[in-house]
């Protein structure tokens, strides 16, 4: 309990710090907090409504295409749930995302739900866990691409960039070899020797979870697709924000950058990625910084909106069936 609200002071301070910078900064190039809330204010007017309906209806695609990729790696395994069913967890899960101090407590509501569905709790942690890496790939890609439309050397920071790809893929490649039957029956039986019995079980047993993709690589593979479609979707999404800001980015530039955002996202501590995107929108982008703080809380808004859509779901699911 005190690492979860340690981790969650540690978000709250890299967040208010980095706001905070953006703040001051607005606020000595605007003459006070004043003069910072007026640009800011006037930037966010200036939202297109038609701009902030493609924007959300993104957002929701996003989320039906991750039902998806959920609903087929479970098939994999035999486990047939409704997709109706698994996109409401889905819906629920943003709460726990949003408003709860843990950074992963949406998938674990997903884990748990799976588990009651089909008794089997090692699988159910294991298809969250290709959800992540399948995610991770296909980000990976998407920045490739976008690194090579620019030219992988063009820039000291897109040889960075094409390096530290290289050595992700690498190791997505190498922990995929070592999770294979053949070697993990070496090294697994050397593994339960010195981990707790009930530890070594279910090694076991996520390892036998994840040979049934290596026999129906098609469902891999469709995971793959869907993910990939995702985080094209999320550079997109990102786009249509500064679109509906006004501004007329090059998307080609979006396509290099976003997944470094994406990525920064995924690993930096912060509330709700709170900052990270204004950091994100100023640096990477190069928005000014009342037009990075207000593509932050644009898709913030969109994130609060579903959480607490996912909240009410959450509530009204536990209410018992008269």
């Amino acid at each position: 309990m005190k690492r979860k609200w340690f981790s969650w002071w540690l978000r709250l301070a890299v967040s208010s710090l980095l706001i905070g910078y953006f703040v001051v900064t607005l606020s000595k190039r605007y003459g006070g907090i004043r003069g910072a809330w007026q640009q800011f204010v006037q930037v966010f007017a200036a939202a297109q409504p038609i701009w902030l309906l493609a924007a959300f209806a993104l957002m929701m695609l996003g989320y039906s295409l991750l039902t998806l990729r959920w609903k087929v790696l479970l098939a994999a395994q035999d486990h047939y749930p409704p997709y109706k069913r698994l996109f409401r967890f889905y819906i629920m899960s943003t709460f726990f995302n949003n408003f709860l101090p843990s950074t992963i407590g949406g998938d674990v509501l997903r884990v748990v739900h799976s588990r009651r569905d089909s008794s089997r709790g090692v699988m159910s942690l294991v298809v969250v866990l290709i959800e992540r890496l399948s995610g991770f790939v296909a980000l990976m890609l998407i920045a490739g691409i976008g690194v090579l439309v620019d030219g992988p050397m063009r820039t000291p920071r897109n040889r960075l960039i094409s390096i530290i790809i290289l050595i992700l893929m690498v190791s997505a490649v190498m922990t995929a070899v070592l999770c294979h039957p053949r070697p993990a029956s070496r090294w697994l039986p050397r593994l339960r020797r010195i981990v707790p019995e009930r530890f070594g079980e279910r090694i076991q047993a996520a390892i036998e979870s994840l040979w049934v993709y290596y026999q129906r690589p098609a469902s891999l593979a469709t995971c793959l697709a869907i993910s990939l479609v995702f985080q094209f979707n999320m550079v997109v999404y990102y786009w249509v924000i500064a679109r509906t800001l006004d501004r007329v980015p090059d998307f080609f530039d979006f396509l290099l950058h976003v997944p470094i955002m994406v990525f920064l996202l995924m690993t930096v501590p912060a509330i709700n990625g709170l900052g990270i995107r204004t950091a994100g929108f100023r640096t990477l982008m190069r928005f000014p910084a009342a037009f990075a703080l207000a593509a932050e809380f644009v898709d913030l808004g969109f994130r609060i909106l579903l959480g607490i859509v996912g909240g009410l779901v959450y509530v009204f699911s536990r209410r018992p069936q008269k």
